[in-house]
């Protein structure tokens, strides 16, 4: 009996004990990389993917490096575990850590901008400058817990729909619509929940206080 209530509160306390996320290893991003010169390194949106940039990369490849990078699930990089926010850019921090931070700007979409802005505060030293591309580093207005609950419950029972509502609609006609919806189409559908319910409690404005890195949006 005493063995086994010894198993059981082991099991209980193990969690206290665990390694800190900011102490797990970061997942390793695929990256495609090409060209020489100062270095620009392309982050995409959520349900994006790397060679999305590629028309723009075939302009900088005379006399750029150009680095195009998968988000985290997206693509061919792994999904972290535990996943969050941060643990995303962590997974950049680990990418931008390879360049030459004097010569090095970070373009980013989307949430890829956010990431860029949460490792440009975390790590200023990685870069030389960042350009944001439509980004929204945080909720416009604060959502009461309840209604955030009712919302996320809405969207896990009908994310199929929601998600190609939300893609859809950001196109300029039906054909552009369906063609921003095919992109997201192909993430496993738990990992981008994942992504919609880490961006309620999404906070990168903050990274911009006492930033020192030169910033650009572009909206």
């Amino acid at each position: 009996m005493r063995t086994r209530i010894a198993a059981v509160a082991a099991v209980l306390i193990a969690p206290l004990f665990a390694v800190p996320l900011a102490a797990q290893a970061p997942v390793t991003l695929k990256t495609t990389e090409f060209g020489s010169g100062p270095t620009v390194v392309f982050v995409h949106g959520l349900g994006g993917a790397r060679l999305q940039w590629m028309p723009t990369a075939r302009k900088l490849m005379n006399d750029h490096r150009v680095v195009m990078v998968d988000l985290p699930a997206h693509g061919d990089s792994p999904m972290p575990d535990p996943f969050s926010i941060q643990a995303c850019a962590a997974a950049l921090d680990e990418v931008l850590a390879k360049q030459k931070p004097e010569s090095t700007v970070v373009v980013g979409h989307g949430l890829g901008g956010a990431i860029a802005m949460l490792e440009a505060g975390a790590h200023p030293g990685r870069m030389r400058g960042v350009v944001l591309i439509d980004v929204s580093l945080k909720a416009p207005m604060s959502i009461p817990d309840q209604q955030k609950r009712q919302f996320l419950e809405f969207m896990d029972a009908n994310f199929a729909e929601f998600l190609k509502q939300v893609y859809v609609n950001m196109g300029r006609d039906s054909a552009e619509g369906v063609a921003h919806y095919a992109r997201p189409a192909l993430v496993p559908q738990p990992h981008m929940k994942a992504y919609y319910h880490a961006l309620f409690d999404l906070d990168a404005a903050r990274t911009t206080r006492g930033l020192k890195t030169p910033l650009q949006f572009v909206g």
